[in-house]
């Protein structure tokens, strides 16, 4: 899945720190939405590198108002 580009106004995790993110995840699960609009992941990116090392599904909620309304959405999140 690809990465839209407000995602990147947040960083990724390092590696060590995302191992236990996955770790986690695998033993109680993901508790929260990874967001997207138009099948780009908006909010969520170390969540679902997470969910891919932990072999978890991650479940999404497609972001529906307006492009104008992304940015403050996101930096809400």
């Amino acid at each position: 899945m690809n990465f839209h580009p407000l995602a990147n106004l947040f960083p990724l995790l390092p590696e060590n720190e995302l191992n236990n993110l996955a770790e986690d995840i695998k033993a109680n699960g993901l508790h929260n939405s990874i967001w997207t609009y138009k099948g780009e992941i908006i909010d969520g990116r170390n969540r679902f590198l997470a969910c891919e090392k932990a072999a978890v599904l991650p479940h999404f909620e497609e972001f529906a108002g307006a492009e104008s309304d992304l940015l403050p959405f996101v930096l809400s999140l």
